[in-house]
C-alpha cells in the first residue's frame, strides 16, 4: 500500500472514474461525464441496497482539496 496520490494502474479500464491512493486509502473519483449517473445512484437510494445485499463494496464521501468529494 502506498501513502502518496497514486493513480491505481487498472483504472484506465473505467472511463468513468479513476482510483488512487491518497494518505494510505483508495480514493474513487468520479468523472464529470458520469456525475449525473452518480447522483441519480445515490438519490433513489440503489447505492444504499446494493451494499445492504452484498453487492457493492461500501463508501463514503470525502472532501477534496478543492472541495469536491471522493469515495473512500
Amino acid at each position: 500500500m502506498t501513502t502518496s496520490n497514486d493513480v491505481v494502474p487498472s483504472s484506465f479500464r473505467d472511463p468513468s472514474g479513476v482510483l488512487f491512493w491518497k494518505d494510505g486509502m483508495l480514493h474513487c473519483q468520479v468523472s464529470a461525464i458520469y456525475r449525473a449517473n452518480y447522483d441519480h445512484l445515490m438519490e433513489v437510494g440503489l447505492h444504499d441496497s446494493l451494499v445492504d445485499a452484498g453487492l457493492l463494496v461500501p463508501r463514503e464521501e470525502v472532501p477534496t482539496d478543492n472541495g469536491a468529494t471522493d469515495s473512500v
